[in-house]
């Protein structure tokens, strides 16, 4: 497997015969998960399998939510990426609640209780696939000058042959992401993420009962409440950290968390890394 240290927005692993998760150092929830193969083979996660055959995809939205036995067997290839990756000059790319605007990432929105969906690539996009993530995987152990850009190059190049094949298959579920009752819960979260808001205050706001809305929430985009609050809170985190020279604490408050030390479990939870190494790394790439 290559992951590049210098930049881990990309990191791409040759598939010949298995591999687990477990064993790979991908530890961030930031990180979407392509897995192709190029002839048969199987899939594994906990106790469910799936039987793959030539030009089989699977997309998983966060490697972080899987507790449990991942594996692959078969000749192909896995990629892991940061949604940075596609857009990076915006760091709020990576905010859940603007995925189902990017056609890019589209595929990887999980709009069931899987926690993998399932495409195949037609013969006619094949040698593409075969051509851009050979060139990703040279591009990236060869760390020649421009390498970086070529491997967003090749990683763009797959998502637009993707976004393309799998358009008429996602329209449905496009369409239950404009449900009238997520525009007002979203809407509701930005306007209160400041203050102590929970799955109850959303459920008044929108005449719905807690349980109703937990599990329409859980249906329409796979998220529960208090994830979709706490990442708008980290959005916002963000934006400070990179803009302001306010202390970690006084971001915490500004973004809802009361407590110091919960914001920052929260925001490593969401990131691997502690809020003062995030804002010193962000700055030092942007001055790079």
């Amino acid at each position: 497997m290559y992951v590049d240290n210098n930049n881990s927005e990309i990191a791409i692993q040759r598939l010949n015969s298995e591999y687990s998760l477990d064993k790979l150092h991908i530890n961030n929830n930031r990180y979407l998960q392509l897995i192709y193969f190029e002839n048969e083979g199987q899939y594994q996660y906990q106790n469910r399998i799936w039987q793959v055959k030539s030009g089989d995809l699977l997309t998983v939205s966060s490697v972080k939510s899987y507790k449990g036995q991942i594996s692959a067997q078969g000749e192909g290839w896995a990629v892991f990426f940061a949604t940075t990756a596609v857009n990076p000059y915006c760091w709020d790319a990576d905010s859940y609640l603007n995925w189902f605007k990017d056609p890019l990432i589209i595929p990887f929105l999980r709009f069931s209780e899987t926690e993998a969906s399932y495409y195949n690539v037609p013969v006619c996009y094949r040698p593409l696939w075969c051509k851009c993530l050979t060139a990703m995987y040279t591009e990236l152990n060869s760390q020649k000058l421009g390498y970086q850009q070529a491997a967003r190059a090749y990683l763009t190049e797959i998502l637009v042959s993707l976004a393309r094949i799998v358009k008429d298959e996602k329209e449905d579920c496009l369409q239950r992401e404009r449900h009238p009752i997520l525009n007002q819960v979203f809407q509701y979260i930005d306007n209160h993420y400041q203050e102590s808001i929970s799955l109850k205050d959303i459920a008044n706001e929108v005449n719905f009962s807690p349980t109703y809305l937990a599990s329409l929430l859980r249906q329409l985009v796979g998220h529960t409440a208090l994830e979709l609050i706490r990442e708008r809170r980290m959005v916002e985190a963000r934006r400070l950290l990179l803009n302001t020279n306010n202390d970690i604490g006084k971001i915490g408050e500004l973004v809802g968390y009361k407590s110091t030390t919960y914001f920052i479990r929260q925001f490593r939870r969401v990131h691997s890394q502690t809020p003062y190494v995030w804002r010193n790394h962000r700055r030092q790439d942007m001055q790079a």
